[in-house]
């Protein structure tokens, strides 16, 4: 039997993980968070598949702890409140004043434009249209169905249809968009982690 090597962008895992946050974090951390993983890289390894740091963290629980002593790192639970008012409701009002709101606190129209669509595109949700939203970290009743087969980019299905490196794309745009606690559990659907290792059994 071939023995399976794998590259494991620690530095990228910390980034998808920490932007898939929930309660989500202000849009500057996720880089932030990277950048210090990359930084002491030498303190981690893989262990069963996992990034393990010296101390024994996980990712997510080094995660925690680093943001402990960062608590202005996290989004006030007002604008989430905000956000999510916005967002599920579908409603244009509600849209026009977030955009407002954006526009006086970013300075410029590009960038606001840029940030509202990023925040509805987090709910699941378009700016300028009716449709509702979901919370972030919830996923469509759609994408429920055959979580471990062909359309779960943490299937080996996925890979051998679309390629390694477009699976890899798909897990960390669906970490962007559906949050962490989902994409763990269509990994577990697929029998991986969600960083792609094979679940002990």
């Amino acid at each position: 039997m071939p023995v399976e090597y794998k590259l494991f962008n620690i530095p990228l895992l910390a980034r998808n993980l920490m932007a898939s946050r929930q309660p989500p974090v202000q849009p500057s951390v996720p880089p932030e968070f990277s950048d210090d993983v990359s930084r002491n890289i030498s303190d981690w390894s893989i262990d069963n598949g996992e990034p393990l740091n010296s101390k024994g963290q996980t990712l997510p629980e080094f995660a925690d702890f680093w943001l402990s002593s960062r608590p202005h790192c996290l989004v006030p639970a007002a604008v989430i409140d905000v956000q999510d008012e916005t967002w599920l409701s579908g409603n244009l009002d509600k849209q026009g004043e977030r955009w407002k709101q954006l526009r006086e606190f970013l300075g410029s129209d590009a960038a606001t434009n840029a940030a509202i669509k990023a925040e509805a595109e987090l709910y699941g949700a378009k700016f300028g249209s009716t449709q509702k939203g979901r919370k972030p970290g919830t996923k469509p009743e759609a994408d429920s169905a055959d979580k471990g087969g062909p359309n779960n980019a943490w299937s080996e299905a996925y890979a051998k249809r679309h390629g390694q490196d477009a699976a890899y794309a798909e897990r960390a745009r669906l970490m962007r968009t559906l949050g962490l606690k989902a994409c763990t559990s269509m990994a577990a659907a697929a029998g991986r982690t969600i960083t792609g290792a094979v679940l002990k059994k």
